[in-house]
């Protein structure tokens, strides 16, 4: 599937959802209730431009008073797209409205309700005035951090949750520069064992990508027990306790745990490296190159991903639902799709390792748990429990806060319409997987269609096919 296609396919959701959610996305009822004219208006889709517009004002006022643009773009839109009843107009400012919120609680905050003399503006080193304190002010950090509910930590939109995400990210790029050598001496052992050392000499890109699974089957298998340990008993994964219902209970007024402040941490550090590393095994940046009179050029590198448009499409969406949920406070919907897709993604790192060095059983064992797993993780419970859900069960909420109406015109579309996108992107993907399956069952081939579209054929010994080559990615240059 190439780029143009994927893209208008997610247009296309986008429009599905607009057309089931009539204008603001609960029924007709709730919102007669709610005593408002939605029918004035615009799309959903038409509010975010201005609302980002919004926000990077506000922003710049934060640093400047004169850079302040909020109340003044406008004033410069062209066509009379902002005059009254127009749909940039101020009439249908939504910003404002995550200020009917609750505020997280800042470490100053904190500092001052200890009784702490705070000074405004010292942030995490509120009420540290000498090396006496050290000791008061760590154990403060601490209690903040970790065991005080609905902090800064847990938006991760705050300046806090952000520089430890941007830490965590380095940290995750630091232990992977010291570990992945020693996943890669594992690959050439394996494959040693498997094909000889001939077959070294042209298939470095595959020993490479054979290292970045055994990280991710790391991570993932880390992140699915500590993910199944934190929410092993919660109601929303209960039918008995209220089930996916209770995924609005108390909305927006819900404390957010340490725990799952944390379990979104990691999960924004992890996707955020995700997007990062895929982005460096798909590109070669050459300076000065011998064969071209530009400076600079990129190209396509050896350990591309065939399906390299998919999987960025899908980074782009995973890490803007994941500051998105965070910073409106929908974290436990949050953890559901992170849980989802982590214990999905186990058996999806098998079977790659296992097809990159060719260990055929294991391979078809693995293929053949993947499939089960997907369909019943990606296309049962993420469609017709946690998505729909969203879309019926997240009108309730609505019921007596008319205050908050406007997220269910924008905000809640937004989420329904963005977790469309990644299911359509599942189904992509697992109509690969039944390729895969077709060809493994009718021709004893295995092929890994996601590494190379045009599949890397292997006969039923697992030696290659004439005319195919271990360094075929389906990919000749940038689109």
């Amino acid at each position: 599937m190439q780029l143009k296609s994927l893209c208008v396919m997610l247009v296309l959701v986008g429009i599905a959802c607009e057309l089931q959610l009539p204008l603001k996305g609960f029924p007709q009822q709730d919102m007669d209730d709610m005593g408002i004219d939605w029918s004035i208006y615009p799309f959903w889709h038409a509010l975010w431009p201005s609302l980002v517009i919004d926000c990077t004002c506000m922003a710049l006022g934060t640093v400047s008073e004169s850079l302040g643009c909020r109340h003044t773009w406008r004033s410069h839109v062209p066509f009379g797209w902002s005059e009254p009843g127009h749909w940039l107009s101020e009439e249908f400012e939504i910003v404002d409205m995550v200020k009917l919120l609750p505020d997280m609680l800042t470490f100053e905050q904190f500092r001052t309700m200890q009784g702490y003399n705070v000074k405004p503006g010292s942030g995490l080193l509120a009420g540290l005035e000498g090396a006496g304190d050290i000791e008061e002010w760590r154990k403060s950090l601490y209690e903040y951090t970790f065991e005080t509910p609905s902090t800064s930590v847990a938006n991760l939109i705050t300046p806090t949750a952000l520089g430890i995400v941007s830490i965590l990210v380095l940290s995750i790029k630091v232990f992977k520069r010291l570990i992945m050598p020693q996943f890669e001496i594992l690959g050439r052992h394996l494959a040693v064992r498997a094909h000889g050392k001939e077959w070294l000499g042209t298939n470095q890109g595959r020993i490479v990508k054979f290292a970045e699974y055994v990280f991710r089957l790391c991570y993932h298998t880390f992140i699915s027990i500590v993910g199944c340990y934190l929410f092993w008993n919660a109601p929303w994964w209960n039918e008995d306790l209220g089930g996916p219902r209770t995924l609005y209970t108390d909305w927006p007024i819900d404390p957010i745990l340490p725990s799952m402040a944390w379990y979104y941490i990691m999960q924004a550090a992890y996707n955020a490296d995700a997007m990062i590393s895929l982005l460096q095994i798909s590109f070669q940046v050459k300076v000065f190159p011998k064969d071209s009179k530009l400076p600079i050029t990129v190209g396509w590198a050896s350990t591309v991903r065939g399906d390299f448009e998919e999987m960025m499409a899908h980074h782009l969406v995973t890490n803007m639902l994941i500051f998105s949920s965070s910073y409106l406070k929908q974290t436990r919907i949050g953890s559901m799709v992170f849980l989802i897709h982590d214990i999905s993604d186990v058996p999806v790192d098998l079977a790659k390792l296992a097809n990159f060095v060719k260990w055929k059983n294991g391979t078809i064992f693995f293929f053949f748990l993947l499939c089960g797993t997907w369909c019943y993780t990606r296309l049962y419970i993420l469609p017709c429990v946690v998505w729909m859900s969203i879309f019926w069960h997240g009108h309730e909420v609505g019921r007596g806060l008319e205050h908050l109406g406007v997220y269910f015109y924008a905000y809640q579309p937004f989420f329904i319409s963005s977790l469309g996108a990644l299911i359509v992107l599942h189904a992509i993907w697992f109509s690969m997987f039944l390729k895969m399956g077709y060809l493994l069952v009718t021709k004893g081939e295995t092929h890994d269609l996601t590494e190379h579209k045009k599949g890397e054929k292997q006969n039923s010994l697992g030696k290659k096919a004439n005319g195919a080559s271990a360094a075929t990615n389906g990919k000749t240059k940038v689109n």
